[in-house]
């Protein structure tokens, strides 16, 4: 009987540590950054939204943000001051920016970082935001990765200008795409983060 009971044991845990194994080795394979790179490029159309603290020598700024991109080539991201007024809101679609102030005026392509610094102090390059949101480097820009998985760091040149981008992402999601929940855009000692409170991909 001793016998029978340390035989179906052992092979319990043979059959047990055989299936760990394998979701482990599974899951290894699947978060490596090609296959992260590969998910990210899939992604379309999606929507986060959360706040965002923005720190320049300018001002000092808390908002609510609302992020919504319909294409790669068509994105809106809307800035909503703590008492739910719109501050600003920003629409690229195929390479035209129109923003509209919080007096409602919009200004169409008419150096749309300009209008953006007088807003929040910084002059982000518009045309690579929608993917530094989601985390995927561009062509010629540098980047870090964080357990060979998701970007880290990266970093670009911009009118002769350093920009670095940080991310954090939630560590214990096990699937594909890795979305970050806090990012960081600094241009020397200036710098916004966003925290994402949610994410929606369609």
């Amino acid at each position: 009987m001793r016998f029978k009971h340390f035989f179906f044991t052992t092979i319990f845990c043979l059959l047990h540590t055989s299936c760990s194994i394998n979701i482990s080795n599974t899951l290894k394979y699947r978060l490596t950054w090609e296959n992260q790179k590969n998910a990210l490029k899939k992604i379309k159309e999606f929507q986060i939204n959360g706040y965002l603290l923005c720190f320049s020598r300018k001002t000092k700024i808390f908002s609510w943000f609302l992020f919504k991109q319909y294409s790669p080539q068509h994105y809106d991201i809307t800035f909503i001051n703590p008492i739910g007024q719109i501050q600003l809101k920003v629409v690229f679609y195929k390479n035209i920016f129109k923003i509209t102030d919080n007096e409602g005026k919009m200004h169409i392509n008419q150096q749309p970082e300009i209008t953006l610094f007088k807003a929040i102090g910084l002059k982000i390059p518009l045309n690579s935001f929608n993917k530094w949101m989601i985390g995927l480097p561009e062509k010629k820009q540098k980047y870090s990765l964080k357990d060979h998985t998701y970007v880290n760091e990266l970093q670009c040149f911009y009118k002769k200008k350093l920009w670095k981008i940080t991310y954090s992402y939630h560590k214990n999601k096990k699937t594909l795409p890795l979305l970050p929940n806090w990012i960081k855009i600094k241009q020397e000692n200036d710098f916004i983060i966003f925290n994402i409170n949610k994410w929606i991909l369609k």
